[in-house]
């Protein structure tokens, strides 16, 4: 699937429920994933601005993923000439985890190419929390595959515009 030209924006995810313990561990457990996109295919973005999206605390969110895009470990994800800005993960105050990839949380396979990633943000609040991967995050797609994540030249003068690691922008040569 190809979606060009377009602005997907103002979209939230939130969990309700908790799972029991057993299903991912000893712990009662919770997932909020992809608040603008939740990719089980194969997608490519093209001329695309992912905005102002969030995966956040519903009734219990122990782990908040991809508020912009998740890429599961079946997707293959492709990013041409797009935006990917202001999107947040948030895990719940009381048990908040993990909060991963504010910008794309990939478990698989992620191509991105003349693209800005900026300004995305992470909470984990829980005792334990962690926030990783504000802009991407590339993670642990499971047994037997690595995820790959494929940035083409990135851009060397990025943080000399923008506060050191806040803006991943990614060209080709042309």
């Amino acid at each position: 699937m190809t979606i060009s030209d377009s602005v997907i924006t103002g979209n939230t995810v939130a969990s309700q429920q908790y799972l029991p313990a057993g299903f991912r561990g000893p712990i009662d457990c919770s997932f909020a994933s992809g608040g603008g996109i939740f990719n089980e295919g194969n997608l490519t973005l093209v001329n695309t601005r992912v905005s102002g999206n969030h995966s956040r605390p519903g009734a219990a969110t122990v782990f908040a993923n991809g508020a912009g895009i998740e890429n599961t470990r079946r997707g293959v994800l492709t990013v041409v000439r797009s935006v990917i800005t202001g999107n947040t993960d948030v895990a719940s105050p009381d048990s908040g985890l993990g909060a991963v990839g504010g910008g794309i949380a990939n478990f698989s396979r992620t191509a991105v190419d003349h693209t800005v990633i900026i300004g995305n943000q992470l909470t984990a609040n829980g005792t334990d929390g962690s926030a990783d991967g504000g802009g991407i995050w590339n993670g642990d797609p499971g047994v037997g595959r690595t995820p790959s994540l494929s940035a083409i030249h990135p851009d060397p003068d990025a943080d000399r515009r923008e506060p050191p690691g806040s803006v991943l922008r990614l060209l080709i040569d042309e």
